[in-house]
């Protein structure tokens, strides 16, 4: 799993999530699957260290990793995180294909 550097986005007004004066970052998490059979994603697990996932559908702001990912593919979902301004310099996205069969990736970098 790869997470890419994070990029602003805007929520919309009903955006769960998403607080006033937060910055709403979104990061693309990409999954290869470099075995010979399915990758089940179903228990994939996205997080971001001091943020709430934001989720607004009217917006296109969605956790979308597909349920799986076939032999030899890939796969990319985006994931959007609000966390407070004063926080918003460095943000550290950790995820992992299943929260038991594998261990976590973890990136951390400059916010914006």
């Amino acid at each position: 799993m790869t997470v890419s550097p994070p990029t602003p986005v805007e929520p919309g007004e009903w955006a769960a999530g998403h607080a006033p004066g937060h910055v709403a970052l979104q990061v693309t998490v990409t999954v290869a699957n470099r075995s010979g059979g399915l990758l089940d994603l179903s228990m994939a697990h996205v997080a971001a260290d001091g943020a709430e996932a934001v989720y607004d559908s009217a917006n296109g702001l969605t956790a979308d990793l597909p349920a799986s990912v076939p032999a030899h593919g890939s796969a990319s979902g985006r994931y959007t995180f609000s966390l407070p301004a004063r926080s918003a310099r460095r943000l550290t996205v950790s995820a992992q294909p299943d929260l038991i069969a594998y261990d976590e990736a973890t990136w951390g970098g400059p916010a914006a």
